[in-house]
């Protein structure tokens, strides 16, 4: 589903999980948008 790295946060001091999503289209973006608008309806 994605790739997660351990990085350090500089102005923290502390150590922060990043996470990379694969890239996708923007009409997926707007299919899970409407959704999540729809359960918030329900």
């Amino acid at each position: 589903m994605g790739e997660v790295y351990r990085a350090t946060d500089t102005q923290l001091k502390r150590d922060v999980a990043l996470k990379l999503l694969p890239a996708v289209s923007s009409s997926e973006v707007g299919e899970v948008t409407t959704k999540h608008e729809r359960r918030r309806t329900t």
